[in-house]
Order: structure tokens, then sequence, then C-alpha cells
């Protein structure tokens, strides 16, 4: 058995950031470190942690290994007049609190930029040479909602006209979506001329993501259902099924990459006996939900399926 343990105990390994006008913060990353002696007291110079980041802008296509930058440093514990200090057997908890900037980027992992995050802890001993320092590491995910931007979110309103046919309305609560909801959709309509049925409403979202080393764009189609259509009130309810984390990606915003989408719906309807379609689309905010779980993450067989731009 080894003479000393060390782990780190974050609260959560996902920190949420949130955009402040007033406040530097973003985040809080909580937990603690512990260190464990087995065999007998143990005499230790210093115990460190650090909280660092390794930014790649080549991305996957990157050779050289990313020297980390570190965000955070702090000791834990230290000898202040002695040499060393003796720990006794048993179980040591430190605890700590890290503030993290609002402007840090989030992790991800894309052909044209890698962002990771971890915490380290060293333990130094006396001596030198092997079993003189111990280390340990626990990778962190930072990651941004836009829920301090509701307020400003108002109700989505898209309306346009189709001389001799008809006029159109598209309606949605909020341009602010989370991965894996069912986004409840408005579409109104009122005939200019004979009457208008609608047969199909297929439903697609547009991923746009840009830096400095490339763009891609792509588009997605996603699944929708009809909760109702009444052609008496002219008027459809349509809930359209945001993907998981697998398939499309939240927004990002920051200094390295760019992440948005826009929500496109296609109707598909019949008036004067022909089939004729609309297209409408609209701003849409992608975010991951504040209490996702692992099940919604994709698999390496998943990742390697879509785009490689995988969050982590």
């Amino acid at each position: 058995m080894n003479s000393s343990m060390l782990k780190i105990c974050p609260v959560s390994d996902k920190v949420r950031l949130v955009n402040s006008n007033v406040n530097v913060t973003g985040g809080v990353l909580t937990g603690n470190v512990f260190l464990r002696i087995n065999n007998k007291p143990t005499k230790i110079i210093s115990l460190t942690l650090r909280f660092e980041s390794r930014v790649n802008e080549h991305g996957l296509s990157a050779i050289k290994p990313v020297t980390p930058t570190v965000v955070w440093k702090a000791v834990l514990l230290a000898a202040e007049e002695d040499p060393s200090i003796t720990l006794p057997l048993g179980t040591h908890k430190f605890p700590f609190e890290i503030p993290l900037h609002k402007d840090l980027p989030d992790s991800l992992i894309s052909d044209f930029v890698s962002v990771k995050y971890s915490l380290v802890t060293v333990l130094k001993k006396p001596g030198f040479g092997i079993g003189t320092s111990l280390h340990s590491s626990k990778k962190i995910q930072v990651y941004r909602t836009a829920e301090e931007e509701i307020n400003e979110l108002n109700r989505v309103v898209v309306t346009n006209r189709w001389p001799k046919y008809l006029e159109y309305e598209m309606l949605l609560d909020t341009k602010l979506a989370t991965l894996g909801q069912n986004l409840p959709v408005e579409f109104t309509w009122r005939p200019l001329g004979e009457e208008v049925k609608i047969l199909e409403v297929k439903s697609g979202i547009l991923e746009k993501v840009v830096s400095k080393n490339g763009k891609l764009e792509r588009w997605l189609p996603v699944k929708n259902d009809i909760v109702s259509n009444s052609s008496v009130n002219r008027c459809l309810f349509i809930q359209v099924h945001i993907p998981y984390r697998s398939r499309v990606f939240p927004d990002l915003k920051n200094q390295l990459i760019q992440v948005e989408h826009k929500l496109e719906m296609r109707v598909i309807f019949t008036v004067a006996e022909k089939i004729n379609s609309i297209r409408l689309k609209c701003e849409l905010v992608i975010t991951m939900p504040f209490d996702e779980t692992e099940d919604q993450l994709p698999t390496y067989t998943q990742a390697l399926l879509t785009p490689r731009l995988v969050l982590y």
C-alpha cells in the first residue's frame, strides 16, 4: 500500500459560467483535495492546487502537445518556519474555492480549436528522486448557458405573405432552446383566395461554426410532431425535437470560436388542388440544460459520425 494517497473531488466536474455586465467572475469551482496518510506520519514540504487550461488553436490537426496555462493556483498546506510539516495517519481534507473569469472559453474539441481544463494537485516531500512528489489531476468541463439573457430573448414572430395564396405567421415564445427539448412552435395562416390545407411540416437546424482556422455550415433535419391542426382556426401547433449533444452543439461565442443556429421550417400545403410549400427561418439560441446527464453525451462512435466539433 502506498504511504500516501492524493485525490481531487470537486462538487461537480462541470462548471457553468454566467455572463454578467457587473461581475468579472462568471462561476465558482469548489470541492476538496483529500490526502490520506497510510503507514506512518509523513513529512511534507507543501501541497498545492492549480487550475489550468490547454488551448490549441489548431484543434485536432495539431501535432505538438500544448503547454498548459495556469489559470489559478493556491498553496493548500505549507511549512512556515520549519523545513517541513508532519501529518499524522488518516485522511486530511483541504477545501478549495476557485473563482472563474466570465470570459473563459467553453471546453471543446474540434477541427478548429481545442480547449481543455483540469485541476492538478501536487504534494512535495523532503528529499530527491522518486517518491518525493505525488500528483493527482481531474478533468473539468467549463460551459455557459444563455439563462442570463432570457429577458432579452422576447417572443419570436416571423410573418410573410404569398400573393394570391395566403398570409402566414410563425410564433415562438422565445428563441432560447436547450439540448433535448421539445420546442413549441405555432403556425397560423389566412387564405387570400381558396382555402388552404396543411399537409406536412418538416423542420431543420442550420448550424454555423466560425473560427480563424475555418468555417463550417451544415443543415440537420430534426423530428417534429404536429400536436394539433385546426383548419377552422387556421392554426397549427408543432413540437420541434431539439437533438442532444451527439448531433448538435450549443451556441458558443468567445475569442476562439463562434457557433450559432437557425431554425428552419418547411410547411407543405395544398391550395386550388396544387401542392406548394413555404420556408420560414429564425434565429435559435441552443444551450446546455443545467442538469444534463452523462446519458446525453455522445459516444465515441457517435462523435465519429458527426462533424468533429465535440464538447466533452
